[in-house]
């Protein structure tokens, strides 16, 4: 009798069990119920093997193609020095084998250590921007900036048939964008909501630059930067003062 109930409650695995119980699956096999980590961060994802097709021949395609199936995509309007100089870049044959390895370590790998990676998990968009101590160099030949494509920008002798892009800043912050903040320290949050091309100038104590700042969602930088300046004085007691130079494209944050 003992064993013809064990039988029963296997075949039915659950019935009557508690949240967070062992459920049975198998005669000896059980499974805790839940989401894995993956489940909740798809980028962290690990793959067991990434084989690149022959057909994938550049660093872009193979971004895209590790995408495919994540439920991300690369933010093109954020992404545009990446666009312009790492995605037309031939996929090097180190490259072309990974894992096991998580997916956004995958990326950065592609990407390289001239590239940082950003994720913004409310549109579920990855940004690909210069590293800071390229970021400079990069300004100084914006806005607006034609590149040539990557063979000619490589050797600095682009052929008649270069293909250009079109990398005009916004030049304005009420330009439309796509932002998202969480749980960041202010100068993380500073450093994604302030857009590529202008220069961020906080001149506040370093010790407020550590505060956290709970969740901004917005669709332009202006109201994302009014909004985060608006909850970080309710948040500290401090009277904080935003300017915005637009002529100069800069950005102060000043503590009065």
């Amino acid at each position: 009798m003992r064993g013809s109930l064990l039988a029963f409650c296997l075949v039915l695995p659950g019935v009557g069990l508690a949240a967070g119980d062992p459920v049975a699956i198998a005669r000896y096999a059980y499974l805790m119920p839940g989401s894995s980590h993956a489940q909740r961060h798809p980028l962290q994802v690990t793959l067991t093997q990434v084989r690149f097709p022959q057909e994938i021949a550049t660093v872009g395609e193979a971004v895209n193609h590790l995408l495919t199936r994540s439920g991300y995509r690369l933010d093109e309007r954020r992404s545009h020095w990446a666009n312009a100089i790492l995605m037309p870049q031939p996929l090097p044959e180190i490259h072309r084998d990974l894992g096991p390895i998580h997916l956004s370590e995958a990326l950065a790998v592609l990407a390289g250590s001239a590239w940082r990676l950003k994720v913004n998990p409310l549109y579920r968009t990855v940004i690909i921007y210069p590293a800071e101590e390229w970021e400079a160099q990069l300004e100084r030949q914006a806005p607006p900036l034609e590149i040539e494509d990557a063979q000619s920008l490589a050797t600095g002798d682009p052929g008649p048939d270069a293909a250009t892009v079109d990398l005009s800043l916004p030049t304005s912050l009420h330009d439309p964008a796509e932002i998202f903040v969480e749980d960041m320290t202010l100068q993380e949050a500073l450093d994604l909501i302030v857009p590529v091309g202008w220069k961020l100038r906080p001149e506040v104590p370093p010790a407020l630059l550590q505060t956290h700042i709970s969740l901004i969602s917005s669709t332009t930088w202006w109201d994302a930067l009014t909004e985060l300046t608006r909850k970080l004085g309710n948040q500290t007691q401090d009277e904080l003062v935003l300017h915005v130079f637009e002529d100069q494209k800069l950005v102060v944050l000043e503590q009065l």
